[in-house]
């Protein structure tokens, strides 16, 4: 392979250079790090990225996939560029033929090769360095001398005269070949804090890796396991159906079968009676009056033993048949209450949320005279009348009551419904939450945390930091709660048609946690959780 092809190879087609950090795509081309970083980032609002060559979509994860080899291998050939150009500084002295030059005099400036370099002066003041084509950039531009020292003040390389008479002769100076040494001692400590951290990011890669790895695999176990529940459910559901069409069809049958027994017996009365009237007509055109008197039908008609009006009667009178809408109505009743107690098995087995289900209960002590809280202790309810109660010292002087129900560790979930009306709160407070003044409130200090709504505005607060959430119906019927003590969370779910998350808190909890409500104008329910099936752990 040429130098040439071989550098067409390794040049990005953005930026036509060799490769700096390069990293591959999907799709198989590679580009600078920074190149495709920053060409990406010009199309912000484009949601899938693609290839700039191919168009190939690409994910996050390709714009930070190094292409190791790749990189070696331009790195390199970029020390062999470097190394063929230091190499080929030509020499000053040689006009026919030019060869190549092995030192540089920065007194002279001036490259010399080997043979013009042994007649070359030897004084000290010739200072000869590695071949290069920029003698200039290692001399002072105010002295024209040749860099000797580094003035620690200012981190720069200065010349003899700089440092006597210059603007750095105060300064304290090292030699350049010490300065360089301790240099190179911090760089040292500068590359083993880079491979250090280098580690430290590898590692914390790989932890991510796993991490979306697991995710994914979780995922996909979530999926099958919603499909089988929605399969199971789907089943009970298409068995209800076809039980419930099934006696519709069967009724049907009977009644057809009825109803055909029916037109047969009219079809042949039908018949009977068309005979017979052709017959009366035929006697009643006769002339001969033996005929007329002596016909057997006739005499029967006329003695009224066929009599005309009971038939009559009983086929006007017959019965309709009809479906037994009753016995259907049971049987879809009976069939959907079957499904109906199957869904918690379903949902308790399949659905996450409902594994911390909690029964959460208020605690009357600490009701304020303005609340009535329930018999069964699920529900409270506002009244503008003060309640006359005997001074309880865990009583609250807000409008708050706080659960029984405390958490010091683990996973709860538990639902509340309410009003559209007044202003409500919920969320979790120490037990040493003031009970007085503006620090009672839960949210208003740094022992509590809560999600409030009312008056068409949803809002987060604690300690008094308030915040306010979007929501696409504020006046939420229905909330949920999820708490994880031990992962310092705590967030809040909207229950009513659409489904969405609010808000999660993230902090560190100190002391066990109740349930905190405050209701004005208003009430709240907490709904109790899903009854315990025994098949659940069979499934």
């Amino acid at each position: 392979m040429t130098t040439m092809t071989l550098k067409y190879e390794l040049t990005c087609s953005i930026c036509l250079d060799v490769y700096t950090c390069p990293v591959m795509l999907g799709c198989g081309h590679n580009f600078c790090r920074d190149c495709i970083l920053q060409l990406i980032m010009q199309e912000p609002e484009v949601r899938y990225k693609s290839c700039p060559e191919c168009r190939n979509p690409c994910s996050p994860e390709d714009l930070y996939r190094a292409n190791f080899k790749l990189s070696n291998i331009a790195e390199y050939y970029k020390s062999l560029q470097d190394c063929h150009t230091t190499v080929k500084v030509p020499c000053t002295y040689c006009i026919h033929f030019p060869g190549t030059a092995v030192r540089t005099c920065l007194h002279c400036e001036a490259s010399f090769c080997n043979k013009h370099l042994d007649v070359h002066s030897k004084s000290k003041e010739h200072v000869l360095v590695d071949p290069t084509t920029s003698p200039r950039s290692r001399k002072c531009r105010i002295h024209n001398e040749v860099f000797k020292y580094f003035c620690l003040q200012d981190q720069a390389c200065i010349c003899t005269s700089c440092s006597l008479v210059g603007e750095h002769q105060e300064h304290q100076v090292e030699f350049l070949e010490k300065a360089s040494l301790s240099k190179k001692g911090q760089l040292k400590e500068v590359l083993e804090s880079l491979r250090s951290e280098l580690d430290i990011c590898r590692g914390r890669r790989d932890v991510l890796r796993s991490t979306l790895k697991q995710k994914k695999e979780n995922v996909a176990g979530l999926k099958k396991d919603l499909e089988a529940m929605f399969c199971n459910f789907r089943e009970h559901l298409v068995n209800t159906h076809v039980s419930v069409t099934n006696e519709i069809g069967r009724q049907l049958g009977q009644v057809s079968k009825q109803i055909s027994s029916e037109i047969s017996f009219v079809d042949k009365r039908s018949s009977r009676l068309s005979l017979d009237l052709l017959h009366v007509q035929d006697v009643c055109s006769r002339m001969e009056p033996l005929i007329v008197l002596q016909d057997r039908v006739c005499r029967a008609y006329c003695d009224k033993r066929l009599s005309v009006e009971p038939n009559v009667d009983h086929i006007l009178t017959a019965p309709v048949w009809d479906l037994d809408m009753l016995l259907i109505s049971i049987i879809s009743q009976k069939s959907l209450e079957g499904v109906v107690d199957h869904l918690p098995i379903f949902l308790s087995s399949k659905l996450v949320y409902l594994k911390y289900s909690i029964n959460v209960l208020l605690n009357k002590a600490t009701a304020n005279n303005y609340l009535t809280v329930s018999t069964d202790l699920r529900s409270v309810t506002y009244s503008r009348g003060k309640l006359i109660r005997e001074p309880r010292p865990d009583q609250f002087k807000t409008s708050q009551v706080l659960s029984i129900t405390s958490f010091s560790s683990g996973k709860y979930f538990w639902e509340v419904k309410t009003s559209n009306t007044g202003v409500k709160a919920i969320g979790v407070a120490y037990p040493t939450i003031e009970r007085t003044g503006l620090k009672a409130f839960i949210g208003y200090n740094e022992k509590s945390w809560c999600l409030i709504w009312g008056h068409d505005h949803i809002e987060v607060c604690h300690n008094s930091d308030s915040k306010q959430i979007a929501s696409n119906d504020p006046a939420m019927r229905a909330v949920g709660v999820f708490l994880d003590y031990k992962a310092g969370l705590l967030s809040f779910y909207r229950l009513c048609a659409q489904v969405e998350h609010l808000y999660t808190f993230t902090t560190k909890f100190q002391e066990p946690l109740h349930a905190a409500f405050y209701v004005v104008d208003s009430w709240i329910k907490i709904t109790p959780p899903p009854k315990k099936n025994p098949i659940v752990n069979k499934i």
